[in-house]
């Protein structure tokens, strides 16, 4: 590789990046620096081959509680008492109660919206060694938590309390509402049962406190916060490196929408229980957090989890994670077709068309690793439609356990978009340069893209140009909406010099190395170390320079279709034949 990245110049790898850039290896100036958007949140599989999604904490000022926190029967909460259980800083804050008999508590509102919520934070004992978390529907409910054993209580319909030891007398107490009754926008930490009920204070009893974080869905890894809500993950604007392949690529994806509600808590109001029992938040699904549902059949006939009433038109995605339970046959269906899981000791599953109904027009399986499974089935819909899992289909009480449930409009598996009570939309991944004509050949070169085919329909077209379609160099991965087409054109001062592809050329989920040389009167395509087409055409020199590189269409546009993209290189000379095919073998 090192001869052709002297020779290039452009080197696109994914590794540095930051809101709204993309930076290449070469060159190390602006002009190596590529534009990107997304004006949605997303996900991606990071590097430890878990399930990113954005994660926010909503409490404000998460570890200054003598600031926006307000106080009920305490003292102004004491910083920089002790150190923390995270880094050993310290910057802990003691919390110690009035002397008066009232409730003795801190309290802030945050905004939760709908489904399953968290609210947690860090305690150790002092002169008081139990504590509490008001997270109310109505009334007083919450959780108790006693410092001394670390035994956690919770109280109120919906709400489980859990407490994890540290190191020193630290426990990171947590309450968690499955959003199956309406939470209050309201959170106290309370001394010893003070968030929850009233006692006589004595004015100098007090617990340590520290980090506390407001979120939806289960606890996650702690997020500092100042003056607002901190979001972290695949946020707005931010390029996603997706290491699912193992080294990282540049996940771009079109627009698409997750139309179910619900997609993670399958024990919600949104899923129709029948011959079954959905247990939440029994085991860590691919996100890395126990977060993950066990769907027990109590029939051994009929039994289902689902949701129903979705009025489909055109191409559509089923999708789910599952992971072995003790059911060896689990059905994952439509209403009139899907697959069949069959699952091996080892926790392997075998993906079949069901056989009663008609197969749907592709499905397979993702291994994602720990035993978990993406399973998913593609057809044409006209009319209405459920999304149904069947835990046990072989006439017994059979458990399996499942997540992250997704019902897109699209041809192909995508990647996953959590949804809380309604349906969410990913905006489209953008990734551009404009004004680097002196990167370019404009006279000869060549265009390389090394990624993986992830699509099965859309337009994608890497290319070079002028802004216009007038002097437009492209390689279209597919084209023109057709499955598995490949296509490498060559338009210069509004005339087309070059325009070849092949049907069936590219296999979902392959990795391809492609490069498109240009040169008048000596054009070549390489495919994966193969030439694939050539010819000897005059090319005009084009009517106004090649100045924008573009991951799709022309200039600037959103993505058409998926790809995770591992290079890409631009040359202004043209190499010989025997340097294409060793730039382009795997």
């Amino acid at each position: 590789m090192s001869q052709f990245y002297d020779q290039a110049s452009l080197v696109m790898i994914p590794s540095g990046y930051k809101t709204g850039k993309v930076y290449s290896q070469k060159p190390l100036s602006a002009d190596g620096e590529l534009t990107f958007t997304r004006a949605s949140n997303a996900t991606r599989v990071n590097a430890d081959g878990l399930i990113e999604k954005v994660r926010t904490n909503i409490i404000l000022q998460s570890n200054q509680f003598d600031t926006t926190w307000a106080r009920t029967g305490t003292n102004v909460p004491t910083s920089n008492a002790i150190a923390n259980p995270l880094s050993g800083a310290v910057d802990a804050f003691k919390l110690v109660e009035s002397a008066v008999t009232s409730f003795h508590f801190i309290v802030q509102y945050p905004v939760f919206s709908t489904g399953e919520v968290s609210f947690s934070f860090y305690a150790k004992a002092a002169e008081r060694t139990t504590c509490s978390i008001l997270l109310t529907q109505s009334g007083s409910n919450g959780g108790f938590f006693d410092l001394s054993t670390g035994v956690a209580t919770a109280s109120g319909a919906g709400n489980t309390a859990s407490m994890v030891a540290l190191s020193n007398g630290w426990y990171r107490c947590n309450v968690t509402n499955n959003g199956s009754a309406t939470v209050v926008n309201q959170v106290r930490i309370g001394i010893a049962d003070g968030a929850l009920g009233s006692y006589a204070g004595d004015g100098t009893s007090g617990i340590y406190i520290y980090a506390a974080q407001a979120e939806q869905g289960v606890p996650t890894d702690y997020i500092p916060t100042t003056t607002a809500a901190v979001s972290v993950g695949p946020v707005s604007g931010l390029p996603r490196l997706d290491y699912s392949g193992g080294c990282p690529s540049l996940l771009l994806e079109p627009q698409t929408t997750a139309l179910n509600q619900s997609s993670e808590q399958l024990d919600s109001v949104y899923w129709t229980q029948t011959g079954t029992t959905t247990t939440a938040n029994q085991i860590v699904s691919p996100d890395g957090y126990q977060n993950a549902d066990l769907v027990a059949a109590t029939n051994a006939v009929g039994n289902r989890v689902e949701q129903t009433g979705f009025s489909l038109s055109g191409s559509h995605t089923f999708s789910i994670f599952l992971k072995k339970g003790t059911s060896t046959r689990n059905l994952w269906y439509d209403g009139g077709k899907g697959v069949q899981i069959d699952w091996a000791v080892d926790g392997t599953p075998t993906v079949t068309a069901f056989s009663g109904g008609p197969a749907p027009a592709s499905f397979g399986s993702v291994d994602y690793g720990n035993g978990w499974h993406r399973v998913w089935f593609q057809d044409t819909y006209s009319g209405t439609y459920v999304m149904r899992l069947f835990p046990d289909r072989i006439g017994t009480t059979g458990t399996v356990y499942a997540w992250g449930a997704n019902l897109t409009p699209t041809s192909y598996l995508q990647s996953y978009i959590p949804t809380l009570g309604s349906a969410v939309t990913r905006l489209a991944d953008a990734c551009s340069k404009t004004g680097v004509s002196s990167l370019i050949g404009q006279t000869e070169g060549i265009l390389f893209v090394d990624f993986v085919y992830d699509t099965k329909s859309g337009s994608n077209r890497f290319s070079l140009s002028d802004g216009t379609t007038n002097n437009w160099i492209f390689i279209g991965t597919p084209e023109g909406g057709s499955t598995n087409v490949s296509r490498f054109y060559i338009r210069t001062n509004n005339v087309v010099w070059v325009d070849v592809g092949a049907s069936s050329y590219f296999t979902f989920g392959e990795r391809y190395k492609l490069a498109l040389a240009y040169k008048s009167g000596d054009w070549a395509v390489y495919g994966n170390g193969t030439l694939l087409y050539s010819g000897t055409s005059t090319i005009q020199a084009v009517s106004s320079p090649l100045s924008v590189f573009n991951f799709f269409s022309v200039s600037g546009a959103s993505a058409a279709s998926a790809e995770k993209i591992n290079q890409a290189l631009i040359f202004k000379t043209r190499l010989t034949n025997a340097q294409l095919a060793a730039l382009t073998t795997l």
